[in-house]
């Protein structure tokens, strides 16, 4: 079902959270919006894969995360040893 989808996506909202990044919306799926500086986001693309959704505003970039079935606990929790705290 969806369920690990679920979790793997509430695992990743809680580790942009507690790193003091911002979540464009809440979103009860499996996406996580995160609103990025601009300058921020290639970096962030060596750690993680993900899409851009849109320009926030003139320096910042809306970017989704989203995650399924066969996301591994263990991958979100080493992306979260790697996100930088902002």
């Amino acid at each position: 079902g969806a369920r690990p989808a679920l979790e793997a996506a509430d695992a990743l909202r809680q580790i942009f959270t507690q790193k003091g990044y911002t979540l464009t919306f809440e979103s009860p799926t499996n996406q996580v919006f995160v609103t990025l500086e601009n300058s921020f986001v290639e970096k962030l693309r060596e750690i993680a894969e993900f899409s851009f959704w849109g320009p926030a505003d003139g320096t910042h970039t809306i970017v989704r995360f989203a995650t399924s079935w066969a996301t591994d606990l263990s991958r979100i929790k080493e992306f979260g040893e790697k996100l930088p705290v902002i």
